[in-house]
């Protein structure tokens, strides 16, 4: 029995480790806000100083029981960002350990679920957001621990247990959901079609159709209380795409769909490297396929300079410019991914997906190892679980206005539950090694771009130290969008969006600097009224503003360009 624990054991915690180490590595260190964090770690702080939960102008998010981990922390450790964004990283360990014991009961041996949840934490779009306070990781959290709930209820031996586990799956999605809104579709999508999978148990529809109604209600009294808190974003449940059909379908569908298979890239190699090769025709199907690729990526490196791929990695903030793109300090940031590096990662990824459907076509001719592990899961369970809740995230996804790569990690989960399944029906064995170390190379990618994002800004803290040493206010300095929120919350204890509703008039229509062109203005420049701006950080020294007499600063980079600076330009 111990032995089995320990063997059940040891997949959760070597992913759990390498989480933990890769965090580790990365050194993020900086006492600053990253993304929106901000926001939530504001509202935490003051849960835990007054006991209320206080929204500030910035959060489309009800962040529930998240802003009580946050407060828990400072409880106990003492308010800082690092503390703050520890929470989270615990749910994340928690959820990748939990997602690989999902992937055994989906009936994935341990060694390919334990390579198939590492590929998961080592993801540079997951890594991204597990040492952050964003709701990604928790909301995250919740799908996982519904889908666990659910596949516990299916495998059930008995109806009571079974309704157990629905019990348990709709209720703490209910309550749970409230830190991220998407994830209630655990409860109102998930649970439901596992519910009526599992119609023939008697007392399961009965039971189903009362949670449902409890979810329902209780999730409506919760948007009821958040549209009511003063400072707090309410947000359209579906946008209604802008442009053509056939735009939406380009910029949004087929871009996303792709920036998944490269985040799936190191198990769908394990296919090709499975094909049938001694096959003649087979042989002759790979070589056209490779040499079609091969032609194309040659032509595209001749022709770069005309041509621009249209299923280009354009919406992949990790693929593009990085972590560090997007803070609104002005000047050129080179972006992590050269143009002609993220062309030959589009034909790699479309080369492997070719490949995907060739080993597809050429199945029948793979003779399967003996494998002593059984999948106990059947395709028609597999698809109660996630067909549905799949579909709904997707058309929710493709109404957004903007879609981040974090969006994407519910669905990058289910592609690597119905890759790690098909192979273990179709291949067997373990994964090869060759998918191990793309993995590796996908985590060191994300660990590089973690610790440059916390290296410029650790250089931003350095720098606008020095301005301040001098007697300058903080509100008189702009730093980025991360630096000067954080400055507006303590001026004004809230941002100044345009979507505010409560209390009414919160909002003030802020007029743009004059003086200066819109191109020398930040894009978050009327949400923060209060700054008045003397000097501004760029990366390089830009025609906008003057050359003042501070001296820049400059970090080291594991990402190219290595060697970057900071510069204090005066504003006019």
């Amino acid at each position: 029995m111990f032995a089995r624990i320990r063997k059940s054991a040891f997949g959760p915690a070597l992913c759990g480790l390498f989480l933990v180490l890769a965090i580790v590595v990365s050194h993020p260190v900086a006492e600053m806000g990253l993304d929106d964090d901000w926001s939530y770690i504001w509202s935490a702080r003051v849960l835990a100083d007054t006991g209320h939960v206080v929204y500030n102008g910035w959060s489309a998010a009800m962040l529930g029981w998240q802003l009580y981990l946050g407060a828990l922390f400072f409880k106990i450790f003492g308010f800082s960002f690092f503390i703050a964004r520890v929470s989270v990283l615990v749910v994340a360990v928690a959820t990748i350990m939990l997602a690989q014991r999902l992937l055994v009961r989906l009936g994935v041996n341990e060694w390919n679920a334990t390579v198939g949840a590492l590929m998961i934490a080592l993801s540079p779009v997951f890594l991204s957001v597990a040492f952050s306070f964003m709701s990604d990781v928790p909301g995250f959290f919740c799908i996982v621990l519904c889908f666990y709930s659910c596949a516990r209820a299916i495998q059930a031996s008995t109806t009571r247990k079974a309704i157990g586990w629905l019990v348990f799956a709709a209720l703490s999605n209910a309550v749970g959901g409230t830190v991220r809104q998407l994830a209630w579709l655990g409860a109102l999508v998930m649970v439901p079609s596992v519910a009526w999978h599992l119609r023939r148990r008697a007392g399961i529809p009965i039971v189903a159709a009362a949670l449902w109604l409890i979810s329902v209600g209780m999730i409506g009294w919760s948007m009821y209380w958040f549209r009511h808190q003063p400072y707090s974003l309410t947000d359209a449940l579906v946008h209604i795409p802008h442009g053509r059909v056939g735009g939406v379908l380009k910029n949004i569908v087929l871009r996303n769909s792709l920036a998944i298979c490269f985040f799936v890239f190191p198990i769908i190699t394990a296919f090709i490297v499975k094909l049938p090769f001694r096959d003649r025709l087979t042989r002759f199907e790979a070589t056209a396929l490779l040499t079609v690729f091969a032609v194309a990526g040659l032509l595209g490196l001749i022709f770069s300079k005309q041509i621009s791929l249209e299923l280009e990695f354009t919406g992949s903030t990790v693929i593009n410019g990085g972590l560090t793109s997007g803070s609104g300090i002005l000047g050129v940031q080179p972006d992590v991914l050269p143009y002609d590096c993220r062309m030959v990662l589009t034909l790699l990824v479309l080369a492997a997906l070719s490949g995907f459907i060739l080993f597809l076509l050429n199945v029948s001719k793979i003779q399967r190892p003996h494998w002593k592990g059984k999948a106990t899961f059947t395709w028609s369970s597999t698809f109660a679980m996630f067909g549905p809740f799949t579909m709904a995230y997707i058309v929710l996804l493709v109404t957004r206005t903007n879609i981040f790569d974090r969006y994407l990690i519910p669905l990058i989960f289910v592609a690597v539950v119905g890759l790690l399944r098909l192979y273990e029906e179709r291949v067997g064995g373990r994964l090869p090694l060759l998918t191990v170390a793309l993995i590796l190379m996908f985590g060191a990618f994300g660990v590089a771009e973690l610790h440059d994002l916390y290296a410029r800004d650790r250089a931003v803290l350095a720098i606008t130290n020095e301005v301040l040493s001098t007697g300058v206010t903080r509100s008189e300095i702009r730093a980025g969008f991360e630096y000067d929120a954080w400055t507006e919350l303590e001026n004004s204890r809230y941002v100044n969006d345009s979507r505010l509703m409560v209390p009414t008039g919160a909002y003030k229509i802020h007029p743009m600097r004059q003086g200066l062109s819109p191109a020398c203005q930040s894009w978050f420049s009327g949400l923060m009224p209060s700054l008045n701006i003397h000097y501004a950080l760029a990366y390089d020294q830009s025609t906008c503003y003057e050359t003042s007499s501070f001296a820049p600063v400059s970090f080291q980079a594991w990402l190219p360009s290595h060697n970057r600076t900071l510069y204090v330009q005066r504003v006019p």
